[in-house]
């Protein structure tokens, strides 16, 4: 689940801000993100411990119950709402 998951917000990154995020490390992306003036701190800060929890649970082998999995998810949709373009249709100006 939480391959899954932070692979398709690294995805998101690299289609939004057009970086490669899917080729750093957490720690990696963390600098690459702190770096760009489009990334809000509190955007940054929500990536990092979403990314670090789901890099403790993939490679530490850390445990992860079901309300855990669906904060994680519920976190990461509310960050790409936040960040996502919205593009007004229909408007005549």
């Amino acid at each position: 689940f939480y391959s899954e998951l932070t692979h398709i917000l690294k995805q998101y990154y690299e289609n939004r801000y057009l970086i490669d995020a899917l080729e750093h490390t957490t720690s990696e992306l963390m600098e690459k993100m702190v770096s760009i003036v489009e990334f809000e701190a509190r955007i940054v800060k929500e990536t990092q411990k979403l990314l670090e929890m789901a890099d403790l649970i993939k490679f530490a082998k850390g445990t992860s119950t079901e309300v855990d999995s669906g904060k994680a998810l519920s976190q990461a949709v509310d960050i790409v709402n936040y960040t996502k373009i919205i593009i007004n249709q229909g408007e005549n100006t």
